[in-house]
């Protein structure tokens, strides 16, 4: 899914103005690989899709370690690693009438076996993102419906619950799930409420999160496709290729 707000206007304030000065963060033009890198930070595996089917590969071994039926068309897939063995993949279809399946497989194997759960009705929004913590911690963000922007769940992905990152936000338009700096042990999460972006880091217990600054945006831009960790930087990706380092 792909109806998120970005950056470029926030770059043009940027240039012209000095953004962020007051608020604690900026953005900066970077280059690099971000399909690799997002592959390395997943421990080299990859989804994509392929003749009708979701094709999950090893990056390090050259080969392709399953093939799942993409029984809704090509929608969108969210790929999270929580180690070498422990992995999960989110399978949505495309909107239909305010209506989309989310196809949750789960391995404990690096994708040689998986489970399969159908997770719509516990998702209420769009999602945006996905991560695995560990074999029964997982987070999806999604795009605000009713419930929230952001679901965790603490049995393998049984039972979902909406979580509130910031108490002073009554809502918010996008929320992303955690991601995690893992040589530096924080975790970064980002939300995006009525046109701004704020960052937020939390410790290794995912309890207590501090808000690290906003970026505000000023009119349509590139869309947001997704944010990683980079040599300890937090990194954004646009839909047009367009990487950026938050700092």
């Amino acid at each position: 899914m792909k109806y998120l707000k970005a950056f470029l206007a926030v770059i043009m304030l940027c240039l012209l103005f000095g953004c962020g000065a007051d608020d604690g963060i900026t953005l900066k033009s970077i280059t690099c690989d971000a399909r690799q890198t997002r592959t390395e930070n997943n421990y080299f595996i990859s989804a994509d899709f392929q003749n009708e089917n979701i094709c999950l590969s090893d990056a390090a071994a050259g080969r392709e370690l399953a093939s799942i039926a993409a029984s809704y068309g090509t929608g969108s897939l969210y790929l999270s690693m929580a180690d070498e063995n422990n992995g999960c993949l989110l399978y949505c279809s495309s909107p239909a009438c305010g209506l989309m399946m989310k196809q949750l497989y789960v391995t404990k194997d690096r994708w040689q076996t998986y489970d399969a759960a159908d997770i719509s009705s516990q998702i209420d929004g769009y999602p945006t993102s996905l991560s695995m913590q560990s074999d029964k911690h997982l987070y999806i963000g999604a795009q605000m419906r009713s419930d929230g922007y952001l679901f965790e769940t603490t049995d393998g992905g049984t039972s979902w619950r909406p979580v509130i990152i910031d108490d002073e936000i009554e809502k918010c338009q996008y929320g992303y799930a955690p991601i995690f700096d893992g040589k530096n042990d924080i975790y970064y999460l980002l939300l995006e409420c009525y046109g701004s972006y704020s960052l937020y880091q939390s410790d290794a217990m995912l309890s207590d999160w501090e808000l690290l600054g906003t970026l505000s945006l000023d009119g349509e831009s590139n869309l947001l496709e997704s944010y990683f960790i980079l040599e300890d930087a937090v990194i954004i990706e646009d839909t047009q290729g367009q990487t950026f380092r938050i700092r």
